[in-house]
């Protein structure tokens, strides 16, 4: 249904890789930085993880990034609500912070000393002040494996407007706590099983007079080449049934009809 008046459209679009929008979208960038292996690159992982002390007792740092292609909301949006689903695997009785990320990083050639090929991080495991944010933007707790729904607080909400709007690069973000002893695992957007691959689900608003997102259904079309929902089936129209006195008349008359053959056919 589209808007009417000055009433604003509000909508809301998720990104996870295989699936939202949908099954084409391919536009999640995520790997883990790792102190104890500083030059070794892990974005073809299918898990992701952070840590304050890898390997146990060492004292060393495991870092996630995570970014998420968010072109398909129009720069006008203002975002409403956020939130990020993970899918835990390794669970951790500690707390995990994410935070902006600033610097700009390459999910093929990110590791603990560099965010790309030339690009090295101010300070090693994007620790710096021009590598990530100091504002929180939400947490996860995750005593236990399973989907977790973590909503972004008021600075998580802005960066994604300052992403939408583009008043600031979408760098996505990054996931850590350096306290910790306990290390907590995710599916990456490499996971096999593309529903517990990370997603981020936006809700925005768009200014009065804007048009709704019209969705087409077409098996193999639309929305993605796996869709197969539509159910259709043949009618055939027959006449309508003749009125009881007119059946009897032709029956009457098809008996008579019989009747007089036999008298007249020979034996």
């Amino acid at each position: 249904m589209g808007s009417s008046g000055n009433s604003p459209t509000v909508s809301t679009k998720e990104f996870q890789n295989g699936l939202a929008p949908d099954g084409s979208y391919t536009g999640t960038s995520d790997t883990y930085i790792s102190q104890n292996a500083p030059a070794s690159n892990f974005g073809g992982n299918v898990d992701l993880q952070a840590d304050g002390d890898d390997p146990s007792s060492t004292g060393n740092d495991l870092a996630t990034l995570i970014r998420w292609d968010l072109s398909a909301i129009p720069a006008e949006a203002t975002v409403q609500s956020a939130s990020i689903t993970v899918s835990v695997i390794n669970p951790s009785g500690e707390q995990y912070q994410f935070y902006q990320l600033l610097r700009a990083w390459d999910e093929a050639q990110a590791n603990w000393n560099q965010a790309a090929n030339g690009n090295n991080w101010e300070s090693p495991g994007a620790t710096g002040g021009s590598d990530r944010g100091s504002s929180l933007l939400t947490s996860v707790s995750a005593p236990a494996t399973g989907v977790y729904a973590l909503s972004l607080n008021a600075e998580g909400i802005a960066a994604i407007q300052r992403w939408v709007d583009g008043s600031s690069p979408n760098n996505g973000i990054v996931l850590v706590n350096s306290a910790t002893t306990d290390g907590v695992d995710l599916d990456s957007s490499e996971a096999v099983s593309t529903i517990g691959r990370p997603k981020l689900s936006v809700t925005y608003s768009l200014p009065g007079g804007g048009v709704d997102t019209v969705l087409s259904f077409q098996d193999s079309v639309f929305p993605d080449g796996t869709y197969d929902g539509t159910r259709d089936v043949s009618l055939v129209e027959f006449p309508p049934p003749l009125p009881m006195s007119v059946a009897k008349a032709m029956f009457s008359s098809t008996a008579m009809t019989r009747r007089g053959v036999e008298m007249i056919s020979p034996h």
